[in-house]
């Protein structure tokens, strides 16, 4: 739970307005919008995030326009470091 409330400070710095999914059994912890766009992230804290973990939100339905990003959080010493990735389809 730690991880999905510093992805939110982190997109709340940024402008963007952030609502957490708790125990919502989807592959979505934070819904996050701003005036001209809406991420959909999930959030991990550790370990890297499996492979499937990726697929599930990749393959999660979203309306269209909406970025989908997983925020692993690492930590390094005493601080937090994040790795945000955007996720988008493989092109076939």
């Amino acid at each position: 739970r730690e991880g999905e409330y510093r992805s939110m400070r982190f997109l709340e710095s940024l402008g963007y307005h952030c609502v957490r999914s708790a125990g919502s059994h989807t592959p979505v912890d934070i819904v996050a919008d701003s005036a001209t766009e809406s991420l959909r992230i999930q959030v991990k804290v550790g370990a890297k995030p499996p492979a499937k973990e990726h697929q599930r939100l990749l393959d999660w339905e979203t309306p269209p326009g909406v970025r989908k990003f997983m925020h692993h959080w690492v930590k390094e010493g005493r601080e937090w470091r994040l790795n945000a990735v955007e996720l988008a389809p493989v092109a076939r």
